[in-house]
């Protein structure tokens, strides 16, 4: 995330009941559109951080919601 920031990247966002919602989407950097390898060194990493973060989260034992769960009327 920090070398997308520094190339001029953003994360994907919308609104949602008057607030902004950042996902963990980026935007990619205009260079790497037209060179595959640079595209494909900006993917690898990304999916390897992916992996790290999806880790650590097994490995704290906490489950991801984003919302309270509600028990069916």
């Amino acid at each position: 995330a920090e070398e997308l920031e520094r190339r001029g990247c953003g994360r994907f966002a919308y609104l949602a009941r008057g607030r902004e919602v950042k996902l963990n989407f980026w935007s990619v950097p205009e260079d790497a559109l037209d060179a595959p390898e640079e595209m494909a060194r900006l993917a690898h990493a990304a999916l390897a951080y992916a992996r790290s973060v999806a880790e650590q989260k097994a490995r704290s034992g906490k489950a991801r919601s984003s919302r309270p769960h509600k028990p069916p009327r």
